[in-house]
């Protein structure tokens, strides 16, 4: 997708060389040493890369006028001055003397074999700051032929292009906020969303870190799958806290709670009340309540756990119920504690 800095795009394959020296690396007597290739150098942009030029002042200024043709095929003649987006592809048109490097290990360069450019195959990724002046074609009679290139952009295209962007941008933030809202309306769950987030915003950068550099850092993938790890055992401790235990908001008129569970094909009575049922009364202060329970002997298999005991958790806010997720399930959190035990 062109943008409103570079709206141009060529037609067909156009001749470059560039004015001031490009600088590479090099090797002289086995030592990496910055060089630069010198002005004048010849170079090719492929059909479809988007360039910009620049543009003639008008002495005054009218209002109105006809916008430029959308898509509109123009000539482009040699001596023009234009710029290139940022990591554009230039290929060689000259042979040239050109240094491979291997990293080893530990990412560092290592080794080098110096090779030779082919012309209209091997390329440089350039920086958008260089400037290039377009040339005659090469082994070609025809001089001063104008090059082929397309109107990418006009200004109602950028305009557009900068409404949608910002529909984009408020779209996303009412997704957010609408994910907000649900958070608040479910606040049990909350923790496991945050969870989520910062996993999914890790893998997007990690992404886009990849796709912009191609190159990964190994002690970076340490640390990305160390936290993602982490990440997804307290989301499967955080989902095992909340199958194992009751949770209950409390309310002002709550005073007593009639507690009953149930498991296919078996009976589960509570030892305080020997039924299904039991009535548990509500204290002010408390939030913690515990509840034995047997499975009934008739019908429970050899091999089955006969008894055990319900945790009834009564909360306030989110705080109370990660409160208790903390201080009994939470891996993270006692990673954390580790330095400041003795």
């Amino acid at each position: 997708m062109n943008d409103d800095k570079h709206p141009y795009v060529a037609d067909e394959k156009i001749y470059i060389e560039s004015i001031d020296p490009i600088n590479v690396c090099v090797v002289k007597n086995g030592k990496l040493q910055q060089s630069s290739l010198p002005s004048n150098t010849k170079f090719s942009i492929a059909k479809g890369t988007n360039f910009s030029f620049h543009y003639n002042k008008l002495k005054n200024k009218i209002s109105g006028g006809e916008n430029n043709i959308h898509n509109g095929i123009y000539g482009l003649t040699p001596g023009t001055m234009i710029s290139l987006e940022d990591d554009t592809l230039i290929y060689f048109e000259e042979i040239k003397d050109y240094t491979l490097f291997v990293n080893d290990k530990n990412n560092e360069i290592s080794e080098f074999f110096t090779t030779k450019t082919i012309p209209g195959n091997t390329y440089l990724k350039q920086n958008s700051k260089e400037k290039f002046k377009i040339i005659n074609r090469l082994n070609n009679k025809e001089t001063n032929k104008p090059y082929k290139f397309i109107v990418g952009n006009t200004v109602s295209d950028i305009s557009y292009k900068l409404f949608l962007k910002n529909v984009i941008l408020v779209n996303s933030l009412l997704v957010l906020l609408t994910l907000f809202l649900a958070l608040f309306m479910t606040k049990r769950y909350i923790y496991i969303v945050i969870n989520w987030f910062i996993s999914s915003i890790l893998l997007i950068f990690s992404i886009g870190y990849f796709l912009k550099t191609k190159e990964w850092n190994i002690v970076t993938i340490i640390v990305l799958l160390v936290i993602l790890t982490l990440v997804i055992i307290e989301i499967f401790k955080y989902t095992q806290f909340l199958r194992q235990n009751v949770l209950i908001r409390r309310l002002k008129s709550l005073s007593e709670i009639n507690l009953k569970l149930s498991k296919s094909n078996y009976k589960i009575l509570f030892d305080s009340s020997s039924k299904e049922e039991v009535d548990i009364s509500i204290e002010e202060d408390k939030h913690l309540y515990f509840e034995r329970f047997n499975y009934d002997s008739k019908h429970i298999e050899k091999d089955m756990q006969k008894e055990g005991t319900v945790k009834i958790i009564l909360y306030s806010s989110v705080k109370d119920i990660l409160s208790e997720y903390f201080s009994r399930y939470s891996i993270l959190y006692k990673i954390v504690l580790i330095p400041f035990k003795k």
